[in-house]
């Protein structure tokens, strides 16, 4: 049997939040990462073609975008013990009733997914990561573990309102060494230097202190040292 943290992700959000940790993360980190590998970085949440994709970023390599990235910042994994995601999403500013969420239809190469308070940057194969806990039918492997369905209201994107629908799933489950589903996806696991934890810990703690004010101060103390000395 697999123990988890029981899933506690609620929010009442907005897209503008997390404007700053992706600008940062593109610029201070993901720009060096992707010039190392060769790529020109590219910032294409601006394009409606990569928007529909569900892509944030991109690596040029002869003149040609040739790899492509999907960033999510997941603050309130850092008290949960779990990650989001996105299965389903319903707009209610522009009448359907619903669609599949980022990570069932994002066409990016890899998947970032980042929690600054235990500074930890996960990055996966997404279509590898999709294929392997829901297959080409869609039905959940993870239904077979400890993970629960929680929905996100109230996410303002692009001038919409949606409510966004997906499963939280242990990070041990998905990363952890004495779960070694991780040898089908995942990439590489990073964290941050000093002075990037500096700018964004204390605004990702103000984040996950609105909605889990009193979990977060208890889980302070298992923050890693790099991390909770910013919290000072």
């Amino acid at each position: 049997m697999t123990t988890t943290t029981k899933p506690q992700h609620e929010f009442r959000s907005s897209v503008s939040e997390n404007e700053f940790f992706e600008r940062m993360y593109y610029r201070k980190v993901l720009s060096p990462l992707l010039r190392e590998e060769g790529y020109t970085p590219i910032d294409l949440r601006a394009d409606t073609k990569y928007r529909k994709a569900d892509i944030d970023f991109g690596g040029i390599q002869d003149e040609k975008v040739a790899k492509t990235i999907e960033v999510k910042f997941d603050h309130v994994a850092a008290v949960t013990g779990n990650m989001f995601l996105e299965t389903v999403s319903v707009d209610k500013g522009i009448g359907r009733a619903q669609s599949p969420g980022c990570f069932m239809i994002s066409e990016a190469d890899e998947f970032h997914q980042i929690v600054v308070l235990q500074n930890k940057i996960y990055i996966s194969n997404l279509s590898a990561m999709r294929d392997y806990w829901y297959g080409e039918e869609a039905v959940p492997r993870i239904w077979q573990s400890d993970y629960s369905r929680y929905v996100m209201r109230n996410i303002r994107a692009y001038n919409h309102t949606y409510d966004s629908i997906g499963d939280c799933v242990s990070i041990e489950l998905l990363f952890g060494e004495n779960h070694p589903h991780h040898s089908h996806y995942l990439i590489d696991i990073y964290e941050f230097d000093d002075s990037i934890l500096e700018a964004f810990v204390p605004l990702s703690a103000k984040i996950v202190n609105k909605y889990h004010s009193i979990k977060h101060q208890a889980a302070e103390l298992d923050y890693p040292k790099e991390v909770s000395k910013w919290l000072r």
